[in-house]
């Protein structure tokens, strides 16, 4: 009877503690609060300017670029989690989001910002944001590009037509390429 007794107590005690948090979002980078947040300065645990070996620490596992380049210091994009970092001459320059990878949904600014955000919520978030015109698509798409130190650090948001954000891009001058590493 008292090992039952006691058999009982422990099975309550272990289904009423606490289960404990993820500490990271499906093997991609630790997590602080919940979620990892895009901005001017990387992504999580990613910094701009770390090496692609740093980020990958960071992260827990190895970076690996899509279509390796044999010039280790050449323009890379290295696919993770929903984001895509690049890096150049061997270091991250920039993190990007984009609506049709999958994974990238759930990534959003510190002001709450994501893809599928509307304009009207980017310029709420941004009110310095300045706009250009969309390089593909014509107007009403367009870009507003939020720049915290002007021409060295900041986020891209592309708007669609609809006026909702469909990619982001942030890090440093970079963040300006219109086709990846161009």
């Amino acid at each position: 009877m008292h090992k039952l007794l006691v058999a009982g107590i422990a099975a309550l005690l272990i289904a009423c503690a606490p289960a404990t948090p993820p500490t990271k979002d499906e093997g991609s980078a630790p997590i602080a609060g919940g979620s990892a947040m895009l901005g001017p300065e990387g992504y999580g645990p990613v910094r701009v300017g770390m090496t692609v070996e740093e980020a990958g620490a960071a992260l827990g596992h190895a970076l690996q670029a899509e279509g390796l380049s044999e010039d280790p210091q050449a323009c890379q994009i290295y696919p993770d989690a929903g984001a895509l970092y690049m890096a150049e001459q061997g270091r991250i320059t920039r993190v990007s989001a984009y609506q049709d990878i999958a994974g990238a949904e759930g990534i959003r600014t510190a002001e709450g910002v994501g893809l599928g955000s509307s304009d009207a919520e980017v310029r709420s978030a941004y009110p310095g944001a300045a706009e250009e015109p969309a390089k593909y698509e014509g107007p009403p798409a367009h870009d507003l590009i939020a720049w915290t130190t002007p021409n060295e650090r900041g986020i891209r948001f592309e708007i669609d037509a609809s006026g909702k954000v469909v990619r982001m891009h942030a890090g440093g001058p970079s963040i300006m390429y219109m086709e990846g590493c161009s």
